[in-house]
């Protein structure tokens, strides 16, 4: 399935973003130099279309990562920006001792494991 095709120059009316249904999922093909807003919206699209679910949610440029065993379960935050952030997690911080209620503050740069 051709998703979105090139407008102009020598390859216009070529597929720039196809898609082929494979099983259950999807396999995709982007041919095109997206600029960084383009390649959210086709980030995002793929996203939601193979209904993956965020591990938190998060302020834009945090990270997070949750890792499961069978009595415990761990959020692993990074906050990868230069701004202040947060996540939306409760739980005991491993690395401070500091327990949080529906929302984890995080400094720029810091990082946070949560035991949930």
């Amino acid at each position: 399935d051709v998703v979105a095709g090139y407008a102009s120059g020598d390859v216009a009316g070529h597929p720039a973003i196809t898609r082929r249904t494979v099983g259950a999922g999807s396999a995709w093909y982007l041919s095109a130099d997206l600029d960084e807003a383009s390649l959210g919206e086709l980030a995002d699209l793929i996203l939601a279309e193979s209904a993956v679910t965020p591990a938190a949610n998060v302020s834009p440029g945090v990270e997070a990562v949750r890792r499961s065993g069978e009595s415990s379960s761990y959020l692993f935050l990074i906050n990868h920006s230069d701004d202040d952030g947060w996540a939306q997690a409760s739980g005991v911080d491993l690395l401070t001792g500091l327990a949080h209620v529906g929302r984890v503050e995080l400094k720029a740069g810091s990082v946070a494991v949560i035991r949930e």
